[in-house]
């Protein structure tokens, strides 16, 4: 995915400027990258494997379709 798109930079979150004061909030990357054990871009190259995605964050078990 080219540098300048959209998408890229809000999955990616890449910002300008200075953040506010104190500990940083908790977003649903960090949760992400915590569930899979690997950063937000390896996740998302995982994600492009459904078979292995979905082993990492824990649909095969018999119950699921």
């Amino acid at each position: 995915m080219k540098d300048e798109k959209l998408l890229k930079t809000v999955m990616l979150g890449i910002v300008e400027g200075d953040g506010p004061r104190g500990r940083p909030a908790r977003n649903w990357s960090d949760d992400i990258a915590d569930w899979c054990g690997c950063t937000l871009p390896d996740a998302a190259q995982l994600a492009l494997d459904r078979t292995e995605w979905r082993k990492i964050i824990g649909l095969n078990s018999p119950h699921r379709p």
